[in-house]
């Protein structure tokens, strides 16, 4: 487990030692407990996303930074694990939220959002039926909660995730 005041050290040694993904799913022991607030998710990607990677990348003006959040994203999409499609959806709003209000250093690639939303396409049946993390509160799972991000990306940032 890293306390919030060592995201960035970790962000650093999960880039050097090309475990990004392992930060993203909070796997390796790169999990960030969410400071104050209530809610079942394994990780916090807020902390991770705004103070490590683009922290790390602001530092560093590397773009392999980029490159290496955009690899993980992608093979969070690409395996046969729903719950990282749901994941990789809560990374992509923090993202296209602050790409939309200047907040981060980097957008996207669109390929990438693009592979995103079809995986949400592809894994519909699988997250309408996981229960895991914040899915129990839903009566369609993880998909509900997906929807609920969309719905907030929608307002916030007149931009989606599914469509």
């Amino acid at each position: 487990m890293i306390p919030f005041e060592k995201v960035y050290d970790a962000t650093e040694k999960a880039f050097n030692n090309d475990e990004i993904y392992e930060l993203l799913t909070g796997k390796k022991g790169y999990d960030v407990p969410l400071l104050g607030v209530s809610i079942d998710i394994p990780t916090d990607w807020g902390a991770i996303v705004e103070d490590g990677i683009y922290q790390l990348y602001q530092n560093e003006k590397n773009k392999m930074i980029i490159e290496e959040y955009q690899k993980a994203l992608l093979k969070m999409i690409n395996n046969d694990d729903d719950t990282e499609v749901w994941m990789a959806a809560y990374i992509m709003y923090i993202q296209l939220e602050d790409q939309v209000k200047n907040k981060a250093p980097f957008n996207i690639d669109n390929n990438v959002l693009l592979k995103f939303k079809q995986a949400i396409v592809d894994n519909r049946y699988k997250l309408e039926h996981n229960q895991k993390y914040v899915g129990i509160g839903y009566p369609n799972g993880l998909m509900g909660d997906v929807e609920r991000l969309d719905r907030n990306l929608l307002r916030h940032a007149s931009v989606s995730l599914v469509n």
